[in-house]
């Protein structure tokens, strides 16, 4: 029950802020790169974690309904009208702490790699990939920041199928104590709509 009020509050993106004490910063470059380009984890860290946890950082999970996100062209919903389907493949959390004047804070470090696939009759093009990142904390059913960020898939360069990883840095959480981290959970999925997060269900079923 408890998981089930969170999500209700992650998958509504209209309704959620953030609150001012937590902050979050991210650097521009290079954050979004094609797998194909790098190896294929970061910090040499086997990418298939979906419970991560280091040190005090806080626990990481990716939205089971909000895991795959799948875009199509026109008003039909079979096969023939998929522009592309997109799959978290993992996530990874890293964090520090240190003091602001006078304040402590855990600076967390959120890595994702998603998977995308042009759809079988779908021109190859461009298409943006919205995610979000939310930290959590489970105890109170409490969403303390929700975030939405961009992949962009690039099917132009001949390829149906490209991995993509993301970066965001120096998410800033305050704490008393370096165990205060665990409070917090950051859960993370792709942006969906309502007949979206349906058809993800129907597609469980």
């Amino acid at each position: 029950m408890r998981q089930l009020a969170v999500i209700a509050f992650l998958i509504v993106a209209t309704t959620l802020g953030g609150c001012s004490f937590l902050v979050r910063e991210r650097e521009d470059a290079p954050e979004q790169e094609q797998a194909e380009e790098q190896p294929a984890d970061i910090n040499n860290v086997p990418f298939r974690l979906f419970q991560s946890r280091d040190g005090f950082c806080p626990a990481a999970s990716i939205l089971g309904d909000a895991e795959l996100m799948t875009k199509f062209s026109g008003s039909g919903r079979d096969i023939t009208n998929v522009a592309f389907e997109a799959e978290f493949l993992g996530i990874r959390t890293n964090c520090s702490f240190g003091r602001e004047f006078r304040r402590r804070f855990a600076y967390s470090q959120v890595n994702i790699e998603v998977e995308a696939v042009l759809g079988s009759t779908a021109v190859p093009q461009t298409m943006t990939i919205p995610y979000f990142i939310a930290v959590v904390n489970p105890d109170t059913q409490q969403v303390i920041l929700r975030e939405v960020y961009e992949l962009e898939a690039d099917f132009t360069r001949n390829r149906r199928t490209v991995r993509l990883r993301d970066q965001v840095d120096r998410i800033k959480i305050p704490v008393v104590e370096n165990e205060d981290a665990l409070q917090y959970e950051f859960i993370v999925g792709f942006e969906l709509t309502p007949d979206e997060v349906a058809f993800n269900r129907r597609r469980e079923d």
